[in-house]
């Protein structure tokens, strides 16, 4: 199992899965336990039926933000799903979560229903009114479940009609970019601890792509100088690409210069210019393994636009407008686990294009775990994903606009020509800009619709029918009494 070498030691492992296997199963009973309650009292079989999926979205969204593992702690699958992922720029994973939920509420009222059989009244002939309540109740619920199976069938619609394939690298609508991902081999350099020159050497051959990605922590340092002498290496060494260059380093705090911690970070270099264009330091750390000899950053990621002159066969105007005649493409970046938490590019004003992943995973399974949750977190915010995993088995590749499949599995570099839209749409997706806590709103108000209904219709049920229904008691025994005819069975009480 590659859960049991994640950690130091594989007790200290199986002590970790079975804590969260535990707390996991008590938030699932919760839910449950909730939504028991919460229909109890509700009179509207529509509320009853939708109550579980917001219940369930909501109660896994807050679990996604306070566990560690962020998404990989959630029960939802984040596969099989391809039929609603259209709607992640929209909902995002709250609002795959709810669906997850509603098929769970059908299904199971379905087999419920199965297993329980039609009811039967023995005393047929007296119990006409209940019998007749009864089926008007039955019929209610089993009308509120048609209504959801067909809700999310319309759902899945889309997925058929809409244009799936990746963009095409030579078009109008499009900018071709190169991208690369430097994993050294060790059939090449004969050792497996991997030093800077050895990306710098397996950068070289990949200097023709526009941005290049090296896995995360390929490097480190031990202190800002030696890191700030490689990136000025770096920059002159390999000229005509952008490097993403992630890292590890030693830093001393500020006041207490004698205190080193350790932290993983990336920095994009850009051709023969040492300073970096942007750094960003990992946030989410693996607890145990990373939390207690590294230390997490707080600030979110920053954004910054590469310009991409005309290639060669391009005449400069046909290529982009003046005065400038290049494109832009806005660049981020995250690191590994951090593509786990929910929403990790909330902060930023605008699209990204390109996302950058540098990862380090430990077992292939876990790779495409995270593999998954990047392409999501990617599909959520519209742009496309960079990802180089440097774990053994790592599996990488481009993801987004129609790419879903890894390039590579395991060592070895490579690089990818792909296509980014043009002209670059810089207008935030719907999630990316509210959030998942509006998204949580709109659910609570697709069970409040079948509540207000059923405010509605109580009255003229709560009176007039229990009224109607004595009446109809004292005309039989009034006309049983005058025949003489004594009742067989005792009147329903």
């Amino acid at each position: 199992m590659p859960s049991l070498h994640a950690l130091v030691t594989p007790g200290t492992s199986i002590g970790v899965l079975l804590g969260l296997s535990s707390v996991s199963s008590l938030i699932t009973l919760l839910i449950i336990f909730i939504d028991v309650r919460v229909c109890l009292q509700l009179n509207s079989p529509w509320s009853q039926l939708t109550i579980f999926p917001a219940l369930w979205a909501s109660l896994w969204s807050s679990v996604s933000y306070a566990s560690p593992f962020g998404r990989l702690a959630i029960w939802s699958p984040i596969v099989s799903v391809d039929q609603y992922r259209w709607l992640l720029p929209f909902v995002g994973p709250t609002g795959i979560d709810w669906i997850v939920g509603a098929w769970a509420a059908v299904l199971s009222q379905a087999f419920g229903a199965w297993l329980m059989g039609p009811d039967k009244h023995e005393d047929a002939p007296l119990l006409v009114e209940v019998e007749s309540q009864d089926n008007s109740s039955d019929k209610l619920t089993s009308r509120a479940a048609i209504y959801l199976v067909g809700l999310l069938g319309l759902f899945t619609i889309p997925s058929f009609v809409l244009d799936s394939t990746p963009l095409p690298i030579e078009s109008s609508r499009t900018t071709p970019l190169s991208v690369g991902c430097v994993i050294p081999s060790y059939h090449r350099y004969k050792h497996r601890h991997l030093v800077l020159h050895d990306f710098i050497e397996e950068s070289k051959k990949l200097a023709s792509a526009h941005i290049i990605l090296w896995p995360e922590g390929a490097v480190s340092f031990r202190d800002s100088e030696e890191r700030d002498e490689a990136f000025k290496n770096i920059s002159s060494l390999v000229s005509r690409a952008h490097v993403a260059v992630s890292f590890e380093e030693f830093y001393s705090e500020i006041s207490n210069p004698r205190v080193s911690h350790r932290r993983t970070g990336m920095a994009l270099i850009a051709p023969n210019d040492p300073i970096p264009r942007f750094v960003y330091y990992k946030r989410h750390l693996v607890p145990i393994a990373e939390s207690f000899s590294m230390t997490h950053s707080d600030v979110p990621p920053a954004m910054y636009t590469m310009l991409l002159p005309a290639p060669p066969g391009y005449n400069k105007t046909d290529w982009a407008p003046p005065p400038s005649y290049t494109r832009p493409i806005d660049v981020t970046a995250s690191i590994c686990l951090d593509f786990s938490a929910p929403s990790p590019f909330f902060n930023l004003g605008s699209r990204p294009g390109l996302i950058l992943g540098p990862a380090r995973t430990w077992h292939r399974t876990v790779g495409l775990a995270m593999w998954e949750q990047a392409k999501q977190r990617a599909d959520e915010v519209g742009g496309t994903l960079l990802w180089c995993d440097g774990g053994e088995g790592g599996v990488s590749g481009v993801a987004g606009h129609g790419l879903t499949e890894v390039t590579q599995v395991g060592e070895g570099s490579w690089k990818r020509d792909i296509g980014i839209p043009y002209p670059l749409r810089r207008r935030r997706t719907l999630y990316a800009a509210v959030g998942d806590v509006p998204v949580l709103v709109f659910f609570y108000i697709v069970v409040g619709l079948g509540m207000a209904r059923s405010v509605r219709r109580l009255p003229a049920l709560s009176i007039s029918l229990p009224r109607f229904t004595e009446l109809k008691r004292d005309i039989r025994a009034m006309i049983r009494a005058r025949q003489g005819d004594p009742e067989q069975q005792p009147l329903l009480v």
